[in-house]
């Protein structure tokens, strides 16, 4: 189904496109905004960013410069505990133990919507199959009710190929997240569930100051003074890596 006739079917009454600094994030918001003003819909709509309190600055600041350049209306929304936060009571997510995806991005997004007064909303994602394994099989539609609000998750690129996201980028001259030139990933979140080891090492050059953040953590848990019990804060390709273990990788291998 096309997403403007499904914004009219379901009677939706805001739509929220989940802007995280990603390509394809981007060509999923680009979209949804060209359709509503295609279609003369009168439905209001607005780019909403997580800020996970993981992610690199310099990705709020690039979501902040292509909204403005684009006239798209923003809203920045944050967790009521940082990672960090709970990261020192929890330990590190892991991909069997994935809380943060829950707390710091989910959970806001829906706490949001509940306090607008509005009974049915729809997200803007640019999640697409061909992305994992385990989003092989993934609807277009998602179905949420949370409190006094029906929520749907669409995701209008879902089946769309490297190639195709590669090919609109540059038919409509779409600016891209900087960080993409040092890393394979956004930077809006880096909790090191699934990064990959390369990623991390890079990381380690590229941001050291991060790596010290998880040093931190890595110190109190082994110091007792949290209820983690995970001691090496990074999990990348089926390895726990400690933070002198990732900087030797970083500094020492030829």
């Amino acid at each position: 189904m096309k997403l403007t006739k499904f914004l009219v079917k379901k009677r939706i009454e805001l739509v929220l496109c989940c802007f995280s600094g990603g390509k394809d994030s981007l060509i999923a918001t680009h979209l949804a905004y060209n359709e509503i003003k295609k279609h003369e819909l009168k439905i209001p709509i607005e780019v909403i960013y997580v800020d996970t309190t993981l992610g690199l600055p310099e990705v709020i600041d690039y979501v902040k410069e292509t909204c403005k350049f684009f006239k798209w209306k923003l809203r920045i929304l944050r967790p009521k505990k940082s990672f960090w936060e709970l990261a020192s009571k929890w330990g590190m997510p892991t991909p069997k133990r994935k809380w943060c995806r829950r707390l710091l991005k989910l959970q806001p997004m829906l706490d949001y919507v509940s306090n607008l007064g509005i009974e049915r909303v729809c997200f803007i994602t640019g999640i697409r199959r061909n992305e994992s394994k385990k989003r092989n099989k993934l609807p277009r539609v998602i179905k949420r009710e949370f409190k006094n609000v029906i929520s749907y998750n669409f995701a209008p690129i879902l089946d769309w190929s490297d190639e195709e996201v590669n090919k609109y980028v540059k038919e409509h001259n779409l600016p891209i997240n900087p960080i993409y030139n040092v890393f394979e990933f956004s930077g809006d979140c880096i909790c090191v569930v699934y990064i990959s080891i390369n990623n991390l090492i890079k990381l380690a050059k590229y941001c050291p100051n991060v790596i010290e953040k998880f040093r931190i953590l890595e110190e109190d848990w082994k110091n007792g003074k949290f209820k983690g019990k995970d001691y090496k804060p990074f999990y990348a390709q089926g390895k726990k890596l400690g933070v002198d273990d990732l900087l030797r990788m970083a500094f020492c291998n030829k």
